[in-house]
């Protein structure tokens, strides 16, 4: 504590509230020297035609008694009677104290002895009190109260220390005996059955008042919770509610509701609440200011804090009540003047939902600081000031509304900038689409270029095969048939015919070549290739047996997907021939409306030769790129018996009077 103290007068350094702290030293020292009068002496209580009166220095006698060794046969005989001094305030107030004290005091009931009246010790968790009034012969009524003894075992059971007054004997002298671990603060008052009514429905009225913001409050925080998932609503929903348990315990509605039959639990209850306000407004200002950024050296500060304040709380079990409570009560200053300090760092270092934040600990600093200094008997005891700490959190929640406010202003300018980025940042991309769609059309009328080149380049490949190498050939079979008949005369018949056919061949597959040059020129894209007729021309001629299963069952099936298909298929075939010395090859294709379009090109040949991840030759290049135009599945596995699988799976594409369309 000692090192929190030099840490906090750093602070006060750093912050220069030097000034402030002084102001409030000289005013309770101005407080003390006022209230500071001499003793008078005490006469009895008159009741008159008023309903409450209350007990002070003119009419009240007190006499310490720090052991707990008096009894009231002691107090009450002549050896004690002047040891009873005046009270020297209006209110009595011993600080902090565990002491027992006892009062002396008479009451003179006129002509009103008929009424019922009562004395109030407004002290709801005053420990133990017991009043005694001494019979004339010699013998003792008592009545007993006080938190520490289950409700029903006081005399009146209510949350207020009340004893009846036994009026009918006019002039009397009673005693009282009262004792706290605590607040030593007796305010005494006698008052009518009425007066007592009326006086605990303002109470009651106000508590619930209170409750009821708090409650408010807490759900509107929530609620926004749920909407904006900020934290700082959770945090300071806490806080208001702790700061309503606190103030419902001081004023003993908590023992009257929570477990009023065992005191010594609401006694640790009682004490342990005002952790409660104290951890709530530190999690919501560290939440709210957002410390770690706008006050990192208070944050550090408030941080070690709250790993104290959770060692302290089990300590009630270990140190005395009046000292921990006295503790209790340095550490809640202690932690009013950290949050008022991490405020004042933020708003110097420019958040501006902060200055409603250090108004608001402005306010709870005053509120502590004299809470503070009428505990320890620093300045008299007023009820005044138990009103004050009721209106504190009201104060409290509009300027943390106002704080609020300011938050979402900073927010929502944020927010306004983000998203002003954002849209400068969707038009760069804008313009980004569109310089790539740009090249992209660019690209495609490259495409169109090319393509065009390429008709061009087919159109007069056609021409020179037709008119030049065709016209050849076809010259060279008529000189070669005019030869026919003089070789078959010389028997020359057997090598001369499959010259002779050879030469037909090439005629004819020179013709076909132009053709279908001269189709693709004209039509934009490749001709339909006759599957059966390239299987006989590569098996002829290269003597390797070759199977077709050939299946088409949507003969309206659209070229375009077929044409790429059968493409990848005369070029798998070719590879097998050329690479893969088979001696077997299978081709299968199959085009049925469930399944697709479905190839298969399998030899037992030496299998794939090509490393993975190579990317393979031309050729597969060429299949692997037919396939990605038709959106087709293809792939290239080694078999079972060690050659190769070409596998292609596409979508089959049929044609109808309606256009093309997916099956």
């Amino acid at each position: 504590m000692i090192s929190g103290v030099a840490a906090y007068l750093q602070i006060l350094r750093k912050f220069g509230i030097y000034r402030a702290v002084a102001a409030c030293i000289t005013g309770c020292i101005l407080s003390l020297l006022c209230h500071a009068t001499p003793a008078l002496a005490v006469s009895p209580l008159f009741i008159g035609n008023a309903d409450s009166y209350p007990l002070g220095k003119t009419t009240l006698e007190m006499l310490a008694d720090p052991a707990h060794r008096l009894t009231i046969a002691d107090v009450s005989s002549p050896a004690y009677a002047n040891r009873f001094k005046p009270v020297p305030a209006d209110t009595p107030n011993f600080g902090i104290s565990s002491a027992a004290y006892w009062f002396r005091f008479s009451i003179d009931f006129g002509t009103r002895g008929a009424e019922n009246w009562l004395l109030l010790l407004d002290q709801p968790l005053m420990d133990y009190a017991d009043l005694y009034l001494v019979r004339p012969d010699g013998t003792f009524l008592v009545q007993q109260s006080g938190d520490m003894r289950p409700l029903d075992s006081r005399t009146i059971a209510k949350r207020n220390i009340l004893f009846r007054l036994s009026s009918d004997a006019g002039k009397t002298t009673w005693y009282l005996r009262a004792q706290i671990n605590g607040r030593a603060q007796f305010p005494l008052s006698v008052c009518s059955s009425e007066a007592l009514h009326d006086n605990e429905n303002i109470q009651n009225s106000i508590y619930a008042g209170f409750t009821g913001f708090a409650l408010t409050i807490a759900v509107i925080s929530l609620s926004l919770y749920l909407f904006i998932r900020e934290k700082s609503f959770v945090y300071y929903a806490f806080y208001i509610l702790g700061t309503a348990v606190y103030h419902l315990a001081l004023a003993g509605y908590l023992y009257r509701i929570v477990v009023p039959e065992y005191p010594r639990i609401h006694d640790y209850l009682a004490t342990l609440v005002c952790f409660l306000p104290l951890l709530g407004a530190t999690f919501f200002i560290r939440e709210f200011l957002i410390t770690p950024q706008n006050a990192p050296f208070m944050d550090r500060l408030l941080r070690g804090w709250v790993w104290t304040n959770l060692i302290l709380p089990p300590l009630i079990f270990v140190i005395p009540a009046a000292p921990f409570k006295s503790l209790l009560m340095l550490d809640a200053m202690l932690i009013v003047l950290f949050l008022l300090a991490a405020s004042a760092e933020a708003v110097r270092n420019g958040y501006p939902p902060a200055k409603y934040l250090l108004a608001s600990r402005v306010l709870h600093e005053i509120a502590v600081l004299l809470l503070l200094l009428m505990n320890f008997n620093l300045i008299p005891y007023s009820l005044h000031y138990e009103t004050a700490l009721l209106i504190t959190p009201l104060l409290d929640g509009i300027l943390i509304a106002f704080a609020q406010g300011e938050r979402f202003k900073l927010l929502s300018n944020r927010i306004g900038n983000l998203v002003t980025d954002l849209q400068l940042q969707v038009a760069e991309r804008t313009a980004a689409h569109g310089a790539l769609q740009e090249q992209m059309e660019k690209r495609e009328r490259l495409e169109q270029e090319i393509e065009r080149v390429s008709r061009e380049e087919r159109r007069r490949i056609s021409h020179e095969l037709h008119d030049g190498l065709c016209q050849q050939l076809t010259g060279a079979r008529l000189r070669f048939a005019a030869l026919e008949d003089r070789l078959v005369e010389a028997g020359l018949q057997p090598e001369a015919q499959p010259l002779g056919t050879l030469l037909q061949d090439s005629v004819d597959h020179a013709y076909a070549l132009s053709r279908r040059l001269w189709t693709s020129d004209r039509n934009g894209s490749e001709g339909v290739i006759d599957l059966e007729q390239l299987v006989r021309q590569v098996s002829s001629q290269s003597s390797v047996p070759i199977q077709l299963e050939l299946t088409q069952n949507c003969p309206t099936c659209s070229a375009v997907s077929m044409l790429h298909v059968q493409q990848i298929a005369r070029e798998a075939l070719v590879n097998a021939i050329k690479h893969s010395g088979a001696t077997r090859i299978t081709v299968a294709l199959h085009c049925t409306p469930d399944a697709g379009i479905r190839l298969e090109v399998h030899d037992n040949g030496c299998g794939i030769t090509t490393p993975k991840g190579t990317g393979g030759g031309l050729g597969i290049g060429m299949m692997e790129y037919r396939a990605a135009q038709i959106n087709a599945r293809f792939e290239i596995t080694d078999t079972a018996d060690g050659g190769t699988a070409v596998l292609c799976t596409a979508p089959c594409t049929v044609v109808s009077d309606r256009g093309v369309h997916d099956v």
